[in-house]
């Protein structure tokens, strides 16, 4: 790409829909370009200021609810002292065509003609591992396999917050996500990841987070390496141990638990319900008390009544996790508050 083209400004032109010419679809951003490059550049810059003015003033409204005015600030300090690890979630992915999880496992469901009553009941229980065991016992393991990779593979375009990632955070970032999206965006807006880790934890993971090192942890898996993946009930009992007891001395919940003790994170695009990481949490707060645990953040759409609100509040502060909740359904909300990290020199 040209370096005086803008490719999210080419991207809000193509979501209108190809340019007709004479029957002839035309991409409308390169027949800008091609055709006036001046006038390109003036429309581009104009739509700039729009989107900054839209981020400014929603960001603005986002940061007068409760306390999240502080809690934006006191992540804002913590960055600038390279104290934040962002943990990204399947819905920063969304935006790019990845299906959530939940999306994915039903896709898998429906592939079949039989209903899997079964694997049904689980998913609509939020029981995903299970769910996904159930699925691909019934699949069987090739189909499994195939599917999941066929559905994972559909993350192909840059969209939304996730490309800005790169450009806030130059040390260690974390995701549960399978697809490629994250390498993608690092090496398309900001300086490549150093090293991608997804098959084992390095030996010297504590000094290289230390040493600010840019690289990326996938503790789940890659999306092209299946024997990577951790989707199934059986596969995170054994990366994590047991659901209610996870064994902080197994590689991967020990470097989560550690740099839950040693740095703020920055949750993204997940909903931190109870899963598994969630789980490593209570059980760092269990054995080491929360006093010794930094605060950590989430950006997270608020419930839709107060009593839920409550709840959720209460619960992930126990985890000392300060979510700054924006509201329910808009999620653009969360490149606004990406935004205001971007800007906050």
């Amino acid at each position: 790409m040209n370096d005086s083209r803008d490719d999210e400004f080419d991207e809000s032109l193509r979501l209108e829909g190809p340019l007709v010419v004479a029957d002839v679809e035309l991409d409308p951003a390169d027949a800008l370009w091609s055709l006036d490059e001046e006038s390109y550049k003036a429309k581009a810059l104009d739509w700039q200021d729009e989107r900054r003015a839209a981020h400014e003033q929603r960001l603005a409204e986002i940061l007068q609810f409760k306390a999240n005015g502080e809690r934006y600030s006191a992540l804002m300090k913590a960055i600038e002292e390279s104290q934040v690890v962002p943990f990204v979630g399947a819905g920063l992915s969304a935006p790019c065509g990845a299906a959530t999880w939940g999306e994915l496992m039903q896709q898998l469901i429906d592939h079949l003609n039989t209903p899997l009553e079964s694997a049904s009941a689980l998913l609509s229980e939020g029981r995903f591992e299970e769910a996904a065991e159930a699925i691909a016992t019934a699949l069987g393991e090739p189909l499994f396999l195939e599917r999941v990779q066929a559905n994972i593979g559909l993350a192909r375009h840059l969209r939304g917050a996730v490309r800005h990632l790169p450009t806030i955070f130059d040390g260690l970032t974390i995701t549960t996500n399978l697809d490629r999206i994250l390498e993608k965006s690092d090496t398309a807006f900001g300086s490549p990841y150093a090293d991608i880790f997804y098959q084992a934890i390095p030996d010297a993971f504590q000094d290289l987070v230390s040493q600010n090192h840019h690289m990326l942890l996938k503790l789940h898996g890659d999306e092209l390496i299946a024997e990577t993946w951790v989707l199934r009930s059986s596969q995170y009992d054994e990366r994590y141990g047991p659901m209610e007891a996870p064994d902080l001395e197994r590689p991967w919940p020990s470097a989560l638990a550690w740099v839950y003790r040693v740095k703020s994170v920055l949750f993204i695009g997940c909903s931190l319900s109870v899963d598994r990481t969630v789980r490593v949490f209570e059980a760092v707060i269990a054995k080491h008390g929360a006093v010794t645990v930094p605060s950590h953040y989430a950006f997270l759409p608020r419930p839709l009544d107060d009593v839920t609100w409550d709840e959720r509040e209460l619960l992930l502060a126990e985890h000392r996790i300060y979510p700054i909740w924006y509201p329910h359904g808009d999620h653009e909300c969360v490149e606004s508050l990406i935004f205001g990290l971007m800007e906050r020199d």
